[in-house]
């Protein structure tokens, strides 16, 4: 009964979410809060993520395989 019911906590979190994306994304501002993110993921020079894999990145893959 207890994994019935966090299931279906998951599933409406995960639905809220979703549509907060969708929403907050298509009118521009703030309709459904997420809050604020972690932290853990700081931005680099430029405005870049320190650590993200860059579309450069692939392309020096791709031709090392």
């Amino acid at each position: 009964m207890l994994a019935a019911y966090s299931e279906l906590l998951i599933s409406l979190l995960g639905l809220y979410c979703a549509g907060a994306v969708f929403l907050n994304t298509y009118f521009g501002r703030v309709l459904l809060p997420l809050g604020k993110p972690f932290g853990f993921i700081q931005k680099g020079a430029g405005g870049q993520r320190k650590g993200a894999l860059q579309a450069a990145d692939l392309l020096d893959l791709k031709k090392i395989a």
